[in-house]
């Protein structure tokens, strides 16, 4: 077993989720509970003037549920779905333990009240079929890195020799300089980190 390996990676996926958003067409009408907090975005030129809409917009407003109707292109944006604060406890923040301690578990509805909220592959019957096998080589992948190798973000070592200041003691980080770290995200068919991430990886001297 390998526990807390697994959270990382469910921590790193909730983040970073290999596809941040799908399609799917609805094949029948779809109610859901509405959220008077967001408006509506319909598009495009209906024959309606900006009057219309607005009264439509109001009148949904005032109604407990909407219904989406059959055929509509429905787009899940999951990589908002994993940071929505009403779902998860410290939405943007890497906390792997929330998946392995029951105190931050209860914390999240989107592990305990809603399961549908963690879906780094998607989720239903088109899901992602490859996610068993490409879990399975990344934990393999990840252990023995982490079992072989020393890996170093150059960025986390100046971090660290600027917070030890001229006198040699280690000083606390502070949240400013953890955020200062985070590299902006481009997000296409998949979650890539803008200009990449450089690390340097040396192998670990093992004595026979």
């Amino acid at each position: 077993k390998m526990t807390y390996l697994d959270a990382v990676i469910k921590e790193s996926m909730r983040l970073y989720p290999v596809a941040p958003f799908v399609v799917r067409r609805l094949p029948e009408d779809l109610t859901i509970p509405n959220d008077p907090s967001h408006k509506s975005c319909t598009t495009g030129d209906d024959g309606s003037d900006d009057s219309d809409r607005q009264r439509q917009q109001e009148s949904q407003s005032q109604n407990s549920h909407i219904t989406i109707p059959k055929d509509t292109f429905a787009c899940i944006w999951i990589y908002s779905l994993h940071r929505n604060p009403k779902l998860w406890h410290k939405p943007n923040e890497f906390i792997p333990e929330r998946w392995i301690d029951p105190i931050l578990q209860n914390l999240d509805d989107g592990q305990t009240k809603y399961k549908g909220s963690f879906m780094p592959f998607a989720a239903g019957p088109r899901n992602c079929v490859g996610q068993p096998l490409a879990h399975t080589i990344l934990r393999i992948m990840l252990a023995r890195i982490v079992r072989d190798c020393e890996v170093v973000d150059e960025r986390m070592v100046a971090l660290e020799e600027k917070q030890r200041g001229r006198n040699g003691e280690e000083a606390a980080m502070s949240e400013d300089d953890t955020m200062a770290m985070r590299k902006d995200m481009q997000a296409g068919f998949t979650v890539l980190p803008s200009g990449g991430v450089r690390l340097i990886v040396n192998p670990i001297a093992r004595k026979l």
